[in-house]
């Protein structure tokens, strides 16, 4: 599973993974067009990685608004207005994964 989850890990000419799926062996498999067709094999997870988006969520918009707030409050001695801007960051953060939770539906 770890090479399907993550398949730069595999290496290019690496084939035992494919052996070990099972294949078909009674003829060809027939798909309906609109409906899935259950059969020996894999079955791929299509969608977001909302772990994966919201660790770079907290990385990069909380850590980086807390980063900036301290800076910007040793430098000009303003700690509201720093908190200001780095708030702004965040609010706009929220507003990305609720977008992108939006559209993903």
């Amino acid at each position: 599973m770890h090479y399907f989850l993550r398949p730069e890990c595999a290496i290019q000419t690496q084939d035992w993974v494919y052996q070990q799926v099972p294949k078909r062996m009674s003829g060809q498999l027939f798909v309906a067009p609109n409906r899935p067709e259950f059969a020996w094999g894999m079955c791929f997870q299509e969608g977001w990685h909302w772990r994966t988006i919201y660790f770079l969520l907290v990385v990069i918009m909380f850590s980086g608004s807390v980063v900036f707030s301290i800076v910007w409050t040793q430098t000009r001695a303003d700690i509201q207005g720093a908190f200001a801007v780095s708030s702004y960051w965040v609010a706009v953060g929220c507003l990305l994964v609720g977008g992108i939770g939006v559209r993903s539906q």
